[in-house]
């Protein structure tokens, strides 16, 4: 499950630290077997989940907390999806 609230705070602390975040989609696989979504609503699921986390950085990218030089560049550098079958 997704919660804005808290990957807004962890975006603009990672932010004012100079780190550079790294988004992680894990237990992708539960979508599946326990939410009994179809591969099509997983793949939608994992679409709008995306976008929420883009939506949050381009915020933070437009207010003054990432105002900080004239040169900014707030990406995310990595996404990376895990999934551990047992």
């Amino acid at each position: 499950m997704f919660d804005a609230s808290q990957t807004h705070a962890v975006l603009r602390q990672a932010w004012l630290e100079n780190i550079r975040p790294v988004l992680v989609l894990n237990k992708i696989d539960r979508l599946i077997t326990e939410w009994k979504l179809t591969p099509s609503e997983a793949h939608l699921h994992l679409q709008r989940t995306l976008e929420q986390v883009n939506a949050i950085t381009g915020e933070l990218f437009t207010t003054d907390v990432f105002a900080k030089s004239s040169e900014v560049h707030a990406t995310l550098s990595l996404c990376s999806i895990a999934a551990y079958l047992y």
